[in-house]
């Protein structure tokens, strides 16, 4: 079974990663690689690479800010339909929070 977040849990991952941002003093999307699921929920793998190319086209779309939701919560939905099952099972997750052993 695979996960399905739902818009305002990408909202509130939103509003949360500015504050991480400000804090450790980070650009908006490094915050958003680093503290936020957003990364495996693209069905990407657990390496973190900033320039991976599925990440890379979901950062170039982070502009203007006041679209920043809808941005990403459309290009969550898109990824999280073609993410194969074995990538899926390769990340467990346990209520919104995906784990590792």
């Amino acid at each position: 079974m695979r996960l399905r977040f739902s818009r305002e849990f990408i909202a509130l991952t939103l509003q949360f990663a500015p504050h991480v941002a400000c804090i450790k003093l980070l650009p908006l999307d490094e915050a958003l690689l680093r503290f936020t699921p957003l990364y495996l929920s693209f069905g990407l793998p657990r390496d973190f690479d900033p320039l991976h190319p599925l990440w890379q086209a979901f950062v170039v779309g982070l502009t203007p800010p006041q679209a920043l939701v809808d941005w990403t919560y459309t290009f969550y939905l898109q990824q999280h339909t073609d993410v194969p099952v074995d990538v899926a099972e390769r990340h467990p997750a346990f209520g919104c929070f995906y784990y590792a052993l």
